[in-house]
C-alpha cells in the first residue's frame, strides 16, 4: 500500500497498527505509544461532517465516524489512505479492519472501503 507521503505497508502491517491502537498504545505487554496519545488521537477535535461524508470528526491524523449498525451509532476510528487505503478501529466491537486498495484516482476507494466496513460491521451483529 502506498500512504500520504510514499509510506509503503502491507495490509498486515495496517492491521498490526490498528491493533497497536486498539490496545491503548500496547503491544506484546509493552506500551510503544502513550496511552494519553491515543486517547487524544481518537479525539473529536475538528468537526468535518459538513465537508466530509465519509467523517464526522478529524483528531491526531485519525478520523471519526458514527457508522449506523441496525440503527445504532457504532463509533469507528480509522487512518485513511490514497485510493481507499483504510485502517478501521471500532473499540465497541474489539475490531481492526485493514483494507489495502488501488483505486488511485478512481473517485470510488473511499465509498468502497466504507462500504466493506459496513457489510462486515453488519456481520459482526447478525453473529453476535
Amino acid at each position: 500500500m502506498a500512504g500520504q507521503g510514499n509510506l509503503y505497508i502491507t495490509t498486515r502491517d495496517e492491521a498490526a497498527i490498528g491493533h497497536l491502537f486498539l490496545q491503548n498504545g500496547r503491544w506484546r505487554n509493552q506500551q510503544l505509544v502513550n496511552a494519553n496519545w491515543v486517547r487524544d488521537s481518537f479525539s473529536d477535535i475538528v468537526p468535518i461532517s459538513a465537508v466530509d461524508p465519509y467523517a464526522d470528526f478529524y483528531g491526531y491524523m485519525w478520523y471519526t465516524r458514527a457508522e449506523p449498525v441496525e440503527g445504532r451509532p457504532v463509533p469507528v476510528h480509522f487512518a485513511s489512505g490514497n485510493g481507499g487505503n483504510k485502517i478501521y478501529v471500532v473499540p465497541s466491537k474489539d475490531m481492526v479492519v485493514a483494507i489495502t486498495s488501488s483505486a488511485y484516482r478512481k473517485g470510488y476507494g473511499q465509498r468502497r472501503s466504507q462500504d466493506i466496513l459496513l457489510r462486515i460491521l453488519a456481520a459482526a451483529s447478525d453473529s453476535n
